[in-house]
């Protein structure tokens, strides 16, 4: 029996794609203007520009009130503005250990990650990440930092920065699920497919990424020639309940993932040359549906 390789469909599922040039370039560009940003407010302050003691706690509330409304607006190119001023001014640096100074340290790697600048979105979620397990954004921080490992493509890199900043032993379950996942994408993308299906099926079913992991241990079976298996992992996504939110994590993103793994249970069919059951698995997958 042939190899499946089409069975993937070409998709991303969370999968590492290169931005294209101008993206790219416009990115670094956000990144390069944070960095010489936050250079400007420590130039000004060193030159006694900047007073520290002209902040408070009052206008750090009202700035990041400000960077929320234009973070929920999705106009994160002026939120990113307003953020960075509450979080790299010297004005505001006697007041870090404020709820609000934490938000807007986690809303501005939000905003920089939705502009693309990855490695200042990073920069801030590690900073966030190296303040421990007990900290209230952690677990928000570390999700978003898999999200930004998954859009960067350097796994192995995000992997090991992780580790560094939190040993897995001491991870709660939610943030142990996302590390597995993003262990099991590593291995995936190097083609290591017995490897990314050990770190998969510990991905548990309250994860986020539970559907990804099923959908992608289909994939291998299927690649590896067992269908029935493949059936199985895909027949655990396709055929759950809009509503069942109690048998696994359902999101936004499970709705595609569930048209995506409809495609793959007829594929599967068609190769075991059961033609009835690939035709109801295809017709399965809805008429708004982007697949």
């Amino acid at each position: 029996m042939r190899p499946l390789q089409g069975i993937a469909l070409g998709l991303s599922l969370g999968a590492s794609v290169a931005a294209s040039s101008a993206h790219a370039q416009e990115a670094t560009a956000t990144d390069e203007a944070g960095t010489a940003l936050t250079r400007y407010y420590d130039a000004m302050a060193e030159r006694r520009l900047i007073a520290p003691e002209t902040g408070s706690a009052t206008q750090l509330r009202d700035l990041v009130r400000e960077g929320e409304r234009l973070y929920l607006d999705d106009r994160f190119e002026e939120a990113q503005r307003v953020l960075y001023e509450a979080v790299e001014s010297p004005r505001f640096r006697d007041f870090n250990s404020l709820d609000e100074y934490r938000e807007a340290e986690f809303m501005l790697a939000g905003a920089l990650q939705r502009l693309g600048a990855l490695r200042s979105a990073w920069r801030y979620l590690e900073r966030i990440l190296e303040r421990g397990v007990e900290d209230p954004y952690f677990g928000p921080a570390y999700r978003r930092a898999v999200d930004v490992a998954l859009q960067d493509a350097n796994l192995a890199q995000a992997i090991e920065r992780l580790q560094g900043v939190a040993p897995q032993e001491i991870l709660q379950p939610d943030a142990a699920n996302e590390l597995l996942y993003l262990q099991g994408r590593e291995r995936y993308d190097a083609h290591d497919w017995e490897g990314s299906a050990r770190f998969f099926e510990q991905v548990g079913r309250r994860s986020r990424f539970y559907a990804n992991a099923r959908y992608l241990q289909g994939v291998i079976a299927a690649q590896a020639g067992r269908l029935e298996d493949a059936e199985a992992q895909f027949c655990a996504i396709a055929t759950t309940e809009d509503t069942d939110s109690y048998t696994f994590f359902v999101d936004r993103r499970y709705f595609e993932i569930r048209d995506l793994t409809w495609l793959a249970l007829g594929r599967v069919a068609h190769e075991a040359r059961r033609p009835e059951d690939a035709f109801y698995y295809y017709f399965q997958v809805p008429q708004d549906s982007d697949r």
